[in-house]
């Protein structure tokens, strides 16, 4: 995660259906990497094709938030800023500033969070306006994060003694609940039912409110780096393997919860960061 701050990345928007100009109808896929420049269509079934690029933008390297209008927020964490960009822009329409470690982002529809390594993470409104902020002392990373319409925040991190954890702002309100200390520390995400899904193992393991214990699991290819749901909910993709540098080698897309495997985007490079919107 640390070296995604250090290196140049790119990401690529990916969809079922190809355009220029407008927003597609259909869901994107948008993968923060690097150092290459594709973008390719997802392929529902299957794998992908050689399609023409929809948009693409270089030089960041973060998390992905998209909005309900298609605004892309993207994490420029060497310039510990957040830029966004309506659809197809090369140019931001805002930018503003965040922690000086920042790690990554996520949204509710209504705010955005920022987490921060040396303190749990940032709010703010989708026009850049602070919030407030979320102390979390149980972490020294934090990986990953998650939010419900209910601002409900959720935290995965690592600790300085390398042990893993997942902690929730109930109603965004500190002090924090620790959820459980032996997963976490990798990706997060909400299902449409409200249920945690955390990486763990070679899948994700499926926790549903209070959160206490997991009751299901989808197993992938290799222990996902980054998740995110489709626009209905009924698939889940995730950023799998790993190369040299710490990124991923491949996207794969999955129904949710079954687990059954939809299709495989094996032609990009370095993918780490993911998000999907409608």
């Amino acid at each position: 995660m640390l070296i995604a701050r250090l290196v140049p990345a790119l990401f690529c928007v990916f969809s079922v259906l190809v355009c220029s100009g407008a927003a597609p109808a259909a869901d994107v896929v948008y993968v923060n990497r690097g150092p290459s420049t594709d973008a390719l269509p997802a392929v529902p079934q299957g794998t992908s094709s050689g399609s023409p690029l929809l948009w693409n933008l270089t030089g960041y390297a973060g998390g992905l938030y998209v909005d309900s209008a298609r605004d892309l927020y993207v994490l420029d964490g060497g310039n510990a800023q957040v830029d966004a960009f309506h659809f197809g822009a090369q140019q931001p329409f805002l930018t503003f500033p965040t922690g000086s470690r920042a790690q990554t982002l996520c949204g509710n529809g209504t705010s955005l969070y920022v987490t921060d390594d040396l303190f749990g993470a940032l709010a703010y409104s989708l026009h850049g306006e602070a919030q407030g902020s979320f102390s979390d002392p149980n972490g020294a990373l934090f990986v990953a994060c998650a939010a419900d319409a209910a601002g409900d925040l959720f935290l995965s991190y690592i600790t300085s003694a390398d042990t893993r954890g997942v902690d929730e702002f109930v109603g965004g309100q500190a002090p924090p609940v620790t959820l459980f200390t032996r997963a976490g520390g990798g990706p997060i995400a909400l299902d449409a039912k409200n249920e945690l899904v955390v990486a763990g193992g070679r899948g994700v393991r499926i926790y549903p409110p209070p959160y206490v214990r997991w009751t299901r699991a989808v197993t992938f290819t290799t222990p996902p780096l980054a998740l995110a749901f489709s626009s209905d909910g009924t698939s889940l993709w995730a950023v799998e393997g790993r190369d040299a540098y710490g990124y991923g080698k491949y996207l794969e897309q999955r129904s949710y919860p079954a687990g059954t495997l939809l299709g495989r985007i094996s032609t990009l490079e370095h993918p780490l960061w993911l998000t999907v919107s409608p």
